[in-house]
């Protein structure tokens, strides 16, 4: 609803809120763009610690709200469990020295506070207001997954340029970037999709898929990730926006193009989280090689808007939405549209990145715009996966409750959409991205269902 109102306040006006002090034509700076913001000056070094809290039974279907007191980090030290839904599981960041030690739990109209447990107590348990709830604190240097480990894996690369045609209107979008990783005598690969405003940093996971027999390529696209090396500030700010996700098909044939020329692979296995969930199905449909595709790994994708009320009425009616900006703003202003401008550093994106080696620079955190263009294509490719006609491909499609993003509950029941051949499987207490989790014996529990899909074993000995 917030956002929903948001947009419609700005399309009577004829300014948007500034977020950033950079002009349009500077190189974007994560340090310059947080500049302000609870987020400065440092970039989860050693400044914030966190709190990682799981809900229990007692709710009996109330909200149960969990604020850090003094925390300092916005958003990011507060969550409401919506409905006080059982395996969900949240993460708040506290400003390290603030004297932070204290939790308030609102349950109702009533409240309570409770000591936070030192670091070193490990998993602990508290009853409150009637409501069991679980706590883990680490420190900032606690880290699941890290830059060293990623760099450690000696990804290699190939850039995909994008010819003049096949780029839309907007600025940025001259190239996607191919990572990838081989081991000898594999004779399968893996296809990773990213999400919006996402990309590869899954350390943790690829040793076990080269282990597995899977050789791993994954495309960062247009305006996404490592394609926005050195992007303006006029690009950073639309990360991930396209207008038509069908753009997205010659990257696809070019990155499939590409891997097929290093090695004749017998099995390829898509795997898209996200709007690269989405995707898929469009690849399955239309990509070049669609036809080489044995399986589909789908990781909470984005089957449908999660945002509920008039605002989800909203975006499932793009088509319409966006001609009512389109009139009052003019074709190319309408593109790139913001229909919520960010006032604080993402709540969900900062405390993953506390967790995980998400690079700054490649993920922005801080002023991304979700626009009009960009909605607009995403609600199109969901009204045609609902006319289908459903995939045949073999496709495991993995959600959680605890899904902050999306209704994790809504898409286990979307995914006969997808495939005729769909195994929806829910695990509980996991973040929208099943693979950076809050705790790391989720992210093995996970990778042990996809393994076990593929026929590979379901061993996650070597996880960590």
């Amino acid at each position: 609803m917030h956002a929903f109102l948001s947009c419609l306040s700005r399309l009577c006006c004829s300014r948007t809120l500034a977020v950033h002090t950079l002009s349009d034509d500077e190189i974007w700076d994560i340090r310059s763009a947080a500049a302000g913001s609870w987020l400065d000056p440092t970039i989860i070094d050693k400044a914030y610690d966190k709190v990682i809290i799981s809900l229990g039974t007692g709710a009996q279907g109330q909200d149960v709200r969990v604020e850090v007191v003094g925390g300092g980090c916005s958003d990011s030290s507060k969550w409401t469990f919506f409905g006080g839904k059982q395996g969900c599981t949240v993460l708040l960041l506290y400003k390290r020295g603030n004297s932070c030690v204290e939790l308030l739990v609102s349950a109702g109209c009533k409240e309570e506070k409770l000591r936070l447990p030192a670091a070193e107590a490990g998993l602990t348990s508290a009853s409150v207001l009637g409501v069991q709830l679980s706590l883990r604190v680490e420190l900032a240097e606690v880290k699941h997954a890290t830059q060293e480990q990623y760099r450690a894996l000696g990804l290699k690369r190939h850039d995909i340029l994008i010819p003049p045609q096949q780029r839309d209107a907007a600025p940025g979008g001259e190239r996607a970037v191919l990572t990838y990783k081989r081991h000898p005598g594999n004779k399968s690969m893996v296809l990773w999709l990213p999400g919006r405003n996402d990309c590869f940093y899954h350390p943790h996971v690829l040793p076990q898929l080269l282990e597995a027999g899977f050789d791993f390529y994954a495309i960062d696209h247009r305006r996404n990730g490592l394609a926005q090396e050195g992007a303006s500030q006029r690009v950073k700010k639309i990360t991930s926006h396209i207008d038509d996700c069908r753009r997205y098909l010659f990257e696809w044939d070019e990155a499939m193009a590409f891997a097929l020329e290093q090695v004749p692979y017998e099995k390829v296995v898509l795997y898209g989280h996200s709007t690269g969930g989405l995707e898929a199905w469009l690849f399955l449909r239309e990509a070049k090689e669609r036809h080489r595709v044995s399986h589909c790994i789908l990781d909470s994708p984005f089957l449908d808007w999660g945002e509920g009320g008039i605002a989800e009425v909203v975006l499932d009616n793009m088509g319409t939405t966006f001609s009512v900006i389109e009139l009052l703003k003019g074709t190319e202003e309408a593109e790139l549209f913001a229909m919520q401008v960010p006032t604080e550093p993402s709540s969900y994106g900062v405390p993953m990145g506390s967790q995980y080696p998400r690079n700054p620079q490649y993920h922005n955190v801080v002023d991304n715009l979700v626009t009009a263009g960009w909605s607009r294509a995403v609600t199109r490719l969901q009204q045609e996966l609902v006319k289908g006609p459903p995939s045949e491909v073999p496709t495991l499609l993995l959600h959680t409750p605890g899904d902050r993003v999306l209704d994790g509950d809504e898409l286990g029941t979307l995914g006969h959409r997808f495939s005729h051949n769909c195994k929806a499987v829910e695990v509980m207490d996991c973040r929208h991205d099943m693979l950076l989790n809050h705790k790391p014996e989720k992210n093995a529990e996970v990778l042990g269902i996809m393994l076990g899909f593929l026929g590979a074993g379901e061993s996650t000995a070597n996880l960590y």
